[in-house]
């Protein structure tokens, strides 16, 4: 008699499927996610209680700002993380804003039901269909969406509120697609692009221009301090300030030099022991202990590579700029800047 309620109560757990997801793991951004795999590979975003009253019944629920990854491993390998599930985040009350990546092609039906606080989601480029009540909590009230043909909708996949935000050139394709014209629909960049000092002890930069949809060249500056001048930017260009024309996304950093050129540009690579720097226009490495090192530029091309056979190994280099140093077979690349 034992043994049969033991075999009844397991059935019944397979049947109503309460160990459903398969595994979870931690977002970069903090929050526990629960996926389940197919037959086929694909893995979706779910949710962790197929068998009690509430979706997240027993489990913490994700909050704050969400960045849904692209991938994620299990068992020794990788997936591609292909879409969210139907009721995948339904009741997470704390959840304000969502990132989907660009891997995500479908938005299960409720997705995001009664997720009360969540005011703005962004949609990845990859997104086709979401279904109904998606993306329909009470306080949405923005959707950026980063496909340039429009996801198929149904009624009342989305807030009837919220504002449409989408790429530049994409206006009028959302504006005649069924039930996104209902929206309020406008175009921007939805490129990231930033710029930052490498010692704040030494400069600042400002942006000066933003690119938008309408002029895409923007405009950066470097500023030193008293004692520090600017020396380049980090893909080796030294114009200051500079323009550029922002096709993708773009993060420089500017990189600044002492008045009295006592800089020496040392960095410890991920080798213990082995040091890297300049001296006289010529990159130094020193303690590689048998281990080849290659110079690379910016691109990724390589210029030299030499074994160590003991001693220092010198590189010279065509000209003042950073450049990328892989010591052994480790793929850990560092930058030097060389003056």
């Amino acid at each position: 008699m034992k043994r049969s309620v033991i075999l009844f109560i397991c059935s019944w757990y397979i049947i109503n499927g309460v160990f459903a997801y398969d595994f979870s793991a931690v977002a970069s951004s903090g929050q526990t996610l629960y996926y389940d795999i197919d037959a086929y590979g694909n893995v979706s975003v779910t949710y962790p209680n197929h068998g009690g009253t509430s979706y997240y019944s027993g489990y913490e629920t994700p909050e704050g700002n969400l960045v849904i990854p692209d991938s994620v491993s299990f068992d020794g390998l990788t997936y591609r993380v292909s879409s969210i599930g139907g009721h995948a985040f339904f009741g997470c009350d704390g959840l304000t804003s969502v990132v989907i990546p660009n891997t995500i092609t479908t938005i299960g039906y409720y997705a995001f039901g009664s997720c009360n606080h969540l005011t703005n989601v962004t949609i990845g480029t990859g997104v086709l269909y979401i279904e109904k009540h998606a993306l329909d909590p009470d306080q949405l009230r923005r959707i950026t969406s980063k496909a340039i043909n429009p996801p198929t909708i149904v009624d009342r996949s989305l807030h009837s509120l919220a504002i449409i935000i989408v790429p530049c050139g994409a206006y009028t394709a959302y504006k005649t697609t069924a039930y996104w014209q209902q929206h309020a629909i406008y175009e921007d960049l939805l490129l990231d692009f930033s710029a930052s000092t490498s010692d704040p002890t030494r400069g600042i930069v400002t942006i000066n221009i933003e690119p938008t949809c309408d002029n895409r060249e923007a405009q950066v500056q470097a500023n030193a301090y008293h004692g520090y001048h600017f020396d380049h930017w980090s893909d080796g260009n030294t114009d200051n300030p500079r323009y550029i024309v922002v096709l993708q996304d773009t993060h420089l950093v500017a990189y600044f030099a002492s008045d009295n050129g006592d800089d020496e540009g040392i960095e410890e690579t991920a080798e213990e022991g082995v040091k890297l720097y300049q001296s006289n226009g010529q990159i130094v490495v020193e303690g590689a202990e048998g281990n080849r090192v290659t110079v690379y530029d910016v691109f990724g091309r390589m210029l030299a590579t030499k074994r160590d056979e003991g001693g220092l190994l010198r590189f010279d280099v065509p000209a003042t700029g950073t450049y990328l140093i892989r010591v052994g077979d480790s793929p850990a690349r560092r930058v030097v800047v060389v003056r």
